[in-house]
């Protein structure tokens, strides 16, 4: 005969017992369920970009990531050798800025002229902002996030060319 009060016996202990483990087998359950479901929820790769302001122009080209190239500026003594970055022409400044939220790559701005250039950050309104004076000779190596606007003026501040940054890279400016 059965303890009703639960005092004694086996029988008590084994309904005490079975009652504690078919509570912690609930319990392991309800943290599957959550698990399985915070799992089968789709995460985009690395952090969600926050919007950032864009250019007043619809027609501002998108960055690209065409091969290095070498081209000359418009007075034709400037070249620049890049990879990592997609130029844009000098006219573009004050339409073009900087987009926050990019991963993080290291660029490199190496000035074999013999002359002192300029390195300006575009920032997210569009205006210029100082980060280096590169001198003859010199480079310059930093992170920054894609999308960045970065452009290069030569020693009297005249803009040599702007360049969105895209990925890990350089440019290489040269003048003859």
């Amino acid at each position: 005969m059965s303890d009703p009060n639960g005092s004694g016996g086996t029988s008590g202990f084994l309904g005490r017992t079975a009652a504690f483990w078919t509570m912690v087998g609930g319990v392991f359950a309800v943290i599957g369920v959550v698990v399985t479901i915070a799992l089968a929820i789709p995460r985009p790769n690395g952090p969600t970009p926050t919007p950032g302001p864009t250019t007043a122009e619809p027609t501002t080209p998108e960055p690209t990531t065409s091969p290095p190239t070498t081209e000359p500026t418009a007075d034709g003594d400037w070249h620049w050798d890049t990879t990592g970055a997609g130029p844009y022409a000098c006219n573009y400044e004050g339409r073009i800025r900087s987009q926050p939220g990019g991963g993080m790559v290291q660029y490199e701005v190496n000035n074999v002229t013999d002359h002192e250039i300029l390195l300006f950050w575009i920032d997210y309104s569009g205006s210029r902002q100082s980060v280096a004076n590169v001198k003859a000779g010199e480079r310059d190596s930093r992170t920054w996030q894609a999308g960045q606007i970065l452009m290069i003026a030569d020693y009297s501040a005249d803009c040599v060319e702007i360049f969105s940054i895209s990925g890990n890279g350089r440019v290489i400016l040269s003048k003859e």
